[in-house]
């Protein structure tokens, strides 16, 4: 049907890294069914994705009064409360939809991000091994995995984790950000390198994996030139934020490297602007 074909071109630009277009395809499966449960979960996941949270819970909200039971609709709820910080409500909703569907793998994932993010590293390492259990494929657990080893020290292990998430999903920025990061802090520079060049080539539009191989570059002095052109790449990404102001400043510091004082300065003053904006918007 028409609504299956947008729910399958949503999910391969999701795979691909095409937040925006996928979110478009899943606007047009859901307005053609706008009660399926289904449907609205999907719409929902893409639009908190897009960093669209409350959006998300005013179709999910209209969704409860129907399907106040359905574990798809609970557990994408509990994604919104997730997104925007209330932990404590997520944390509720996430047991919930592993009440209504015990076989949730995703529902254990997020309770082990929940429980890293508050340091109970056995209980993160429980939810994991119970994900893993029911689905050794499970999105994120390696990613999780991946954290919980490294903030038991256990840096190896934890480099795998994060490179076994990235052999499932090629386009994950979180593992590849903390893979990189590994790889460079073990003096890994080629490995780091490659890692952070296959983030680009996967999410070619997103500002983080350029702006992060220019960082590099700047940290072991090397390659400014190269770094130049990459964090001008970011920039023509869009990025937003605090990461747009580390774009300018990135871009001012690399300027004052090569010795071109007014590209510096013209830089140096967009990421100044920025933070006294912050300040008068407080």
């Amino acid at each position: 049907s028409l609504v299956d074909g947008w729910v399958s071109l949503g999910r391969l630009y999701r795979d691909q890294g095409r937040m925006a277009d996928a979110l478009v395809a899943f606007r047009e499966a859901n307005a053609r069914r706008p009660q399926d449960p289904f449907l609205v979960s999907r719409l929902a996941n893409a639009l908190i994705s897009a960093q669209q949270p409350a959006e998300a819970e005013q179709h999910l909200l209209v969704a409860q009064e129907k399907h106040p039971d359905n574990p798809l609709i609970v557990y994408a709820m509990a994604r919104v409360m997730e997104s925007t910080g209330r932990l404590a409500e997520a944390e509720t909703l996430f047991a919930r939809a592993l009440e209504l569907d015990p076989l949730s793998a995703p529902s254990h994932v997020r309770l082990a991000a929940l429980a890293l993010r508050r340091g109970d590293l056995d209980a993160a390492a429980a939810q994991l091994e119970a994900a893993q259990r029911l689905d050794p494929n499970a999105a994120e657990a390696s990613l999780f995995m991946g954290q919980l080893l490294e903030r038991r020290n256990q840096i190896e292990m934890a480099a795998q984790a994060y490179r076994n998430e990235l052999a499932q999903s090629p386009n994950s920025l979180p593992a590849a950000i903390a893979l990189s990061r590994l790889e460079g802090r073990r003096g890994h520079y080629v490995e780091q390198e490659q890692v952070l060049r296959n983030a680009i080539r996967t999410n070619p539009r997103s500002p983080g994996p350029y702006l992060m191989l220019a960082m590099t570059f700047l940290q072991r002095e090397e390659r400014y030139p190269e770094a130049v052109e990459l964090a001008l790449l970011a920039l023509g990404q869009g990025p937003q934020g605090r990461e747009l102001q580390l774009n300018y400043l990135l871009l001012a510091d690399l300027y004052n490297r090569l010795g071109d004082t007014e590209r510096e300065h013209e830089y140096a003053q967009l990421g100044k602007s920025m933070s006294a904006g912050e300040g008068q918007g407080q």
